[in-house]
């Protein structure tokens, strides 16, 4: 059983409306106009809190039988609230075919699965709808802008220090920026393209080593210092290339933080 608190086509109308402002007031545990649309379904799960394969095709049926999964939308949320509603136990994201579950190798809560490109959605599009630590990860490919991240990357020290028992300890990293707008097409993805919630600057930050700025080239599809290969010779970033952590704190409007993502951070 789907639950909707309106017929499909009215419930896609007062989205609309909602988002360009068009009812006041709009309030429902289905949408907030700017975030993910948490849609919910009853599916009792035979294994617990943990949804096999079988339980998530089930999911994917009542969709369908309800007539919701033609009016899906990649990065729409699925939660199976026959399971308890601690953190996101039961909740799938839409690709645009098929619910995915959550990616849990860098979360014991998870996160957005690396098959959705987060640039296509706003950058606190599933905020509060998946429930992740202050600075969530993000699935980004950068390669566009290689050029201008790459002649603007600086060595510097951070002025955010760690507070160790011995005392506060700075640390180097690699900074540089790039300027994003909104309805850029996205690389590689016919039909997406950026969000305009990206529109302004990005800044990006790797380790501030030898390997943290191999690992950026890397990242960005360019070929190492000194080599005759031209950078559209190198093949996509790999699906770790794609992943960063959007840094809340340092965030603002107009100006987006993301921190290169590497091995230290996956859980063991």
């Amino acid at each position: 059983m789907v639950r909707t608190l309106y017929p499909v086509s009215l419930r896609r109308a007062l989205i609309r409306r909602a988002a360009s402002g068009g009812v006041h007031g709009f309030k429902s545990t289905l949408f907030r106009p700017g975030y993910a649309p948490l849609l919910r379904v009853f599916v009792p799960s035979p294994d617990g809190a943990w949804l096999s394969d079988d339980s998530v095709l089930a999911c994917e049926g009542e969709l369908k039988r309800s007539g919701v999964a033609q009016h899906l939308r990649p990065g729409d949320v699925v939660w199976d609230c026959a399971l308890p509603g601690e953190g996101n136990v039961g909740r799938l994201v839409w690709d645009g075919s098929y619910l995915l579950d959550l990616d849990y190798t860098y979360s014991p809560g998870g996160d957005i699965p690396s098959y959705i490109h987060s640039l296509s959605v706003a950058p606190a599009y599933f905020h509060k709808v998946i429930r992740t630590g202050p600075n969530p990860i993000v699935h980004a490919d950068l390669s566009p802008w290689a050029a201008e991240i790459l002649a603007q990357a600086q060595l510097m020290q951070d002025r955010h220090a760690s507070d160790i028992p011995q005392g506060a300890v700075g640390r180097w990293v690699h900074r540089s920026r790039c300027r994003v707008r909104g309805r850029e097409p996205i690389v590689g993805v016919q039909g997406m393209t950026v969000d305009a919630g990206w529109t302004g600057t990005l800044i990006i930050e790797t380790e501030g080593t030898n390997e943290g700025m191999a690992e950026l080239r890397e990242r960005l599809g360019a070929p190492p210092p000194g080599s005759k290969r031209r950078s559209s010779t190198v093949g996509p970033p790999k699906e770790r290339a794609r992943t960063w952590r959007l840094l809340r704190d340092r965030s603002r409007p107009g100006e987006i933080w993301l921190k290169a993502v590497t091995d230290k951070d996956r859980l063991q």
